[in-house]
């Protein structure tokens, strides 16, 4: 069974890459090589992040704070329909 720790680190490698998330922050190790910190890891990662973060996320969280509130309405928990800024 040689050769299974590189065909794991390979295909966790690949996860990382595929799903733009670090191997630091998808897996929780440490970064690895020579005069490697993770700094340049994670500032890519706050930056996509951010990137998705308004044309994707608010608009979705947004739906779902208004089913939210309207089914409070509805039970009546909430008494009236907060107003947006």
């Amino acid at each position: 069974m040689t050769g299974v720790k590189d065909t794991i680190e390979t295909a966790d490698n690949m996860l990382s890459a595929v799903s733009n998330i670090p191997a630091t922050k998808l897996f929780g190790r440490s970064p690895d090589g020579m005069n490697t910190t993770g700094h340049s890891d994670m500032e890519n990662w706050y930056s996509y992040v951010d990137g998705i973060r308004n044309p994707q996320i608010k608009p979705n969280l947004q739906i779902l704070l208004d089913v939210i509130i309207r089914g409070g309405i509805a039970q009546g928990e909430i008494t009236e329909e907060p107003t947006s800024n």
